[in-house]
């Protein structure tokens, strides 16, 4: 089905089907400079790791290459979100890109969940990163590189301390990213380079609506689970620590 423009601000356009939110890539960057204070000299560093990111296929999955148009949505503008803040806490391109690649799906599902209505805040969802379980491997390969848990949960671990058969590392390595304010800040970002931010929360509700059976298995199978290591040697599981 075709769909059709409602309104337009700046290049940037709301449509019947969906409201749909596309950025350029080149408006994506400038979005993702403003919510990480870039200017000036840095602008250049900047936009250069973000090139990398793309030539790994970040966001989308994969490298359009020269004279290819992408249109960035609400997944794939979380997607590069969550990716500069792997980049900002120091991963390297390169482990961005895996980290995200490999855990697509479940990160846009826990962004989606971060922002449901009316939950507590410490429901609020964060990503961990274990260097330990990451290691000089690539992601895909290791176990417990990445957890989902709740502000509450970190709490838990932090204040209990990690179960001895953790394969997660110890928590206070891990590198920890605050889904709902990182989502926010991008939100605000956006609407800094002219596209309203009720736009962008239109879309967002959208995506929630049609990503409600991911979150609620999400939620069911992958939040607050930390693999852990069974008594029985050679097997693993995913379970609470």
């Amino acid at each position: 089905m075709p769909s059709i423009v409602l309104s337009s601000y700046n290049g940037f356009y709301l449509t019947l089907f969906g409201a749909v939110m596309e950025l350029t890539y080149a408006q994506l960057v400038d979005a993702l400079a403003h919510s990480n204070n870039v200017s000036g000299n840095d602008g250049g560093a900047f936009r250069s790791r973000l090139r990398k990111l793309q030539s790994e296929g970040i966001p989308g999955g994969a490298n359009p290459g020269k004279g290819r148009r992408v249109a960035y949505t609400v997944p794939l503008i979380i997607e590069a979100a969550i990716a500069v803040e792997l980049l900002q806490i120091g991963w390297s391109p390169h482990q961005a890109a895996f980290i995200v690649g490999s855990y697509r799906q479940d990160i846009l599902a826990a962004t989606l969940l971060s922002l449901l209505p009316n939950q507590p805040s410490n429901h609020d969802v964060l990503i961990a990163v274990s260097p330990e379980a990451l290691g000089t491997r690539p992601v895909a390969d290791r176990v417990g590189a990445i957890s989902f848990v709740t502000r509450e949960k970190v709490g838990e671990l932090f204040r209990d301390g990690p179960s001895a058969n953790n394969l997660a590392g110890s928590p206070w390595r891990w590198s920890l990213i605050d889904l709902a304010p990182a989502t926010l800040i991008t939100i605000r970002s956006v609407a800094l380079i002219g596209f309203p931010s009720e736009v962008f929360v239109q879309a967002l509700r959208e995506a929630i609506e049609e990503y409600d059976a991911a979150i609620r298995t999400f939620r069911e199978t992958k939040l607050n689970k930390i693999l852990i290591e069974k008594e029985v040697v050679g097997t693993r599981d995913c379970g609470l620590s």
